[in-house]
């Protein structure tokens, strides 16, 4: 409803749009493999699909739109072990009540899922 937003709430929104380019751009160089070309043809095209095209915030982007966007994609083997073994680690913290974030080399919980 447009009466819930004030001149903070839009000065917020256009501060994330203007940060977008860089925070999208920064993501995209963090492939070392990837030239200074590359990341400009790379992130022009995502942010076209990701955030010029999307009308809602509840717009999807599969791994199909992924890949099609130029974005290294590997479809998960459903059957697979490694799936198997993040639903499984999933279903335990959602049975603790957690919300816990996996890092290359540090989890971090960060209280239950109805926590802000």
């Amino acid at each position: 409803m447009m009466s819930d937003i004030n001149v903070i709430i839009l000065q917020q929104a256009r501060s994330a749009l203007a940060r977008t380019d860089d925070l999208l751009r920064e993501a995209i160089q963090a492939n070392p493999d990837r030239d200074a070309q590359g990341v400009v043809t790379l992130a022009a095209s995502v942010k076209a699909a990701l955030v010029d095209s999307p009308q809602t915030h509840a717009a999807g982007f599969g791994a199909k739109a992924a890949a099609a966007n130029g974005l290294p994609v590997i479809d998960a083997d459903t059957k697979g072990e490694q799936w198997k073994a993040l639903w499984s680690l999933w279903t335990r913290y959602f049975a603790l009540n957690q919300r816990i974030y996996e890092g290359n080399q540090a989890s971090q919980a960060l209280g239950g899922w109805g926590a802000t």
